[in-house]
């Protein structure tokens, strides 16, 4: 079990193991890769993108392609976060999301 950030800003419970695999996988990823705001170089809370994890995980469940996924984190990025948004981070990022297994 997994308690996590969800969607408009309540808690969610995750309760299957393959989903709280992917969930931490793309956490990961977005921490590590992508964070826009520098959540890791500032000591920030780990769960800070929960929020966005979560259509991800739909997205690499339905085989989304890498440029749907880049497409996807650019418009958080832009209109959720407020930056300009880095096309070639958002690719690399979504590759290595793409890639994960639907169900890990």
């Amino acid at each position: 079990m997994l308690e996590v950030n969800g969607r408009n800003g309540g808690r969610k419970t995750i309760r299957d193991a393959a989903q709280i695999s992917l969930f931490k996988a793309i956490r990961a990823i977005l921490l590590d890769q992508w964070d826009p705001i520098g959540i890791t170089e500032t000591g920030g809370p780990p769960g800070e993108y929960d929020s966005y994890v979560w259509p991800i995980v739909a997205m690499v469940q339905r085989a989304a392609t890498p440029e749907n996924i880049a497409a996807h984190l650019l418009q958080v990025e832009r209109s959720s976060i407020g930056l300009p948004g880095d096309e070639a981070r958002s690719l690399a990022v979504a590759r290595l999301l793409a890639v994960l297994p639907q169900s890990r």
